[in-house]
């Protein structure tokens, strides 16, 4: 009996351990490529989740502005001088609410137009002409603050220093009867007076700005300066994000 037990083990084991050989085969590259798998799969979903969540921190704007530059006196004459004006900005935002900004604008102005919008001169007690012209050129860095009022709404607001390089250009002259409108003979000047400034001093800014989306938005402001006792703008931009 025992060797009939013996000699069915013998015939038996072998066939076994090939069965289980096979199986092991055929189940275990299955179970190692679907293991392999799914941290590839996790990995490409938390990847496309976290680019898909991060804002854009670099902006542009791009606009236009009506200045209000401070009032000035030349020979008892009191000048009040607007323009209007492009304005150009960068910007980078540390977060959501709390960013930083450059900005820079040039402008030119004179003291009166006629119908057609053109410079021209006004008369003196002295039947001489006076024209004065004016031109700046602010540059500004500026901390920025923006925060959503509600839906696509946001306010924004800065704070920072500019600084301002102004040119005043007076010329006084004979009129020049020959011309329609009346305007300075260069060739018989009387008085000619030009002085350039420059200054620091700081600037201080709100607006309202409507997103269309995470990347464009139509921005309203409000700027003030200390430049010269005062200098005032309001303008309408586009803010581009990137």
């Amino acid at each position: 009996m025992n060797n009939n037990l013996g000699l069915l083990a013998a015939v038996l084991l072998p066939s076994v351990l090939h069965s289980h050989s096979v199986f092991a085969q055929q189940v275990e590259p299955s179970a190692d490529i679907e293991l392999a798998s799914k941290p590839t799969s996790i990995a490409q979903n938390e990847t496309t989740q976290l680019s898909s969540s991060i804002p854009p921190k670099w902006l542009v704007e791009f606009g236009v502005q009506y200045f209000q530059y401070h009032d000035f006196s030349y020979q008892n004459l009191d000048f009040g001088l607007e323009s209007i004006s492009v304005r150009l900005a960068l910007g980078y935002q540390f977060t959501p609410n709390l960013g930083v900004k450059f900005a820079a604008h040039t402008g030119e102005s004179c003291w009166l137009t006629d119908m057609f919008g053109a410079c021209t001169s006004s008369s003196l007690k002295d039947d001489s002409l006076l024209r004065a012209d004016y031109s700046s050129k602010l540059y500004s860095l500026e901390a920025t603050y923006s925060a959503n009022i509600s839906g696509n709404w946001y306010f924004d607001a800065s704070m920072g220093s500019v600084y301002g390089v102004e040119k005043f250009d007076f010329r006084s002259c004979k009129a020049d009867d020959g011309i329609i409108f009346k305007g300075c003979d260069e060739s018989e000047p009387i008085n000619n007076y030009s002085n350039t400034e420059t200054q620091f001093s700081y600037l201080a800014g709100v607006a309202i700005r409507y997103a269309f989306n995470n990347y464009v938005g139509l921005k309203l402001g409000y700027t003030h300066t200390g430049i010269n006792e005062g200098t005032n703008s309001t303008g309408i931009s586009i803010q581009a994000r990137f």
